[in-house]
């Protein structure tokens, strides 16, 4: 079930992972789905929050190749036009919906965690001035 709400929102956005549509990509009854989910946002919800993916900081010892090494990690989420989809309809979702808003929410902060190691040891190792955290990540993330 998770899977198969993963991969129609992948390919049809939020509004294409309908409770029939994951049945019938999952193979499985829809009884069987309300009997693990009181409602088809929570399966979402789920399916989801499943996809925060936990990225590791690299630390190649330097802010350049720290930097260069995180973001070819990264490169296959910008490349994937369904998962830029995905993003899209996640904060478009996420706007109405508090549990959808909490789950963005964690991905933003699970996207942030390796940055702010990042910044946090070429502080410690005297390559950059101490900055507010924040303002780094967001001048190291825009461009991306």
């Amino acid at each position: 079930m998770i899977e198969a709400t993963q991969t129609l929102v992948a390919e049809h956005g939020m509004d294409g992972a309908t409770v029939d549509a994951i049945a019938k990509r999952s193979g499985v009854a829809k009884t069987t789905i309300y009997r693990h989910f009181r409602t088809g946002n929570e399966l979402l919800v789920h399916a989801l929050d499943c996809q925060v993916e936990r990225i590791p900081a690299p630390d190649t010892g330097s802010l350049e190749g720290d930097l260069v090494a995180m973001f070819t990690m990264l490169s296959h989420i910008a490349g994937d036009p369904g998962m830029r989809q995905m993003v899209l309809d996640m904060l478009s979702a996420a706007s109405k919906d508090p549990d959808l808003a909490a789950v963005q929410e964690a991905m933003v902060a699970e996207r942030k965690r390796p940055l702010e190691e990042i910044v946090l040891r070429a502080v410690d190792r005297g390559e950059i001035p101490p900055i507010p955290i924040d303002d780094a990540v967001i001048f190291i993330e825009g461009p991306f």
